[in-house]
């Protein structure tokens, strides 16, 4: 008895062989011209299946990519985070000191409306008291 799969679920319809490769020293490396020769190159293993400088000096780079590139990951992630602190630290005592430089002239302006508003008040109170208009 067959199972009829959900509609929207994909499935596998087609089984496909994988190719022969020829040999690498990393099978996690890509194809490359020197594996699809078919005589030894100069610098590729021996006969005994051995790395050869050029094999173990592209292993090394291939490991220093890819220990570079996680590497570079977590500094970028701990440094936006560290920058972003930062910035919000002196953007944070930036607005302290302009606020403790706008105090006094906040004062000062708010003092003289409040003076001028009492001594329009108080004239208008005399006025009206006094009977001059």
């Amino acid at each position: 008895m067959q199972k009829i799969p959900p509609r929207y679920v994909p499935t596998l319809t087609q089984v496909v062989e994988p190719e022969t490769l020829p040999e690498q020293a990393d099978p996690t490396a890509p194809f490359s011209a020197h594996a699809a020769s078919s005589q030894p190159v100069e610098g590729t293993s021996d006969q005994t299946g051995q790395l050869t400088d050029v094999m173990v000096a592209q292993i090394q780079q291939r490991v220093l990519q890819h220990v570079t590139d996680h590497v570079m990951k977590q500094v970028q992630t701990t440094l936006e985070r560290q920058i972003r602190e930062a910035v919000a630290g002196v953007a944070l005592a930036h607005a302290h000191a302009i606020a403790q430089d706008l105090e006094p002239a906040i004062e000062s302006v708010v003092t003289d409306l409040l003076s001028q508003a009492l001594g329009q008040a108080l004239a208008k109170e005399l006025e009206d008291k006094s009977g001059y208009r």
